[in-house]
């Protein structure tokens, strides 16, 4: 892993851990449903999103050849890493909600650093912002 990845997977464990302490309840209340869709018809759009961000998970079967017992080993890294990877995602999306407006979020061209601007300041949302562009 690189120091710029690594950099970025702090930034998003830090909005999803450290970011509830600035969530505002009322914020993510009315940046839930900005379309005012009904539950089942938003939850449709979303889904299309979620499957398009899991794309490549059939790439763990490429180092199959290269694993200890790999038809045991294989399928266990394979839903670990999607369960952790999940339990991130969604904590850090929701507390993002939570930090600023669905507007400002979907303007930004950086959300994580959006989020930690209003979390720590400029200067550590500039380091974010830096390391997002590499």
């Amino acid at each position: 892993m690189s120091a710029a990845h690594a950099w970025l997977l702090a930034a998003v464990l830090a909005v999803g851990v450290a970011g509830w302490f600035w969530f505002d309840a009322s914020l993510y209340a009315r940046n839930w449903n900005p379309g005012g869709r009904p539950l089942l018809e938003g939850t449709q759009a979303s889904l299309l999103l979620i499957f398009w961000a899991y794309t490549g998970m059939e790439s763990a079967m490429v180092a199959a050849s290269v694993v200890r017992r790999p038809e045991r080993n294989v399928p266990i890294a394979t839903i670990a890493g999607l369960l952790i990877a999940s339990v991130i995602f969604i904590l850090a999306t929701t507390a993002i909600l939570g930090l600023a407006p669905v507007g400002e979020l979907g303007r930004s061209s950086a959300p994580f650093a959006l989020a930690i601007r209003r979390m720590l300041g400029p200067a550590m949302a500039s380091l974010v912002a830096a390391f997002a562009t590499r």
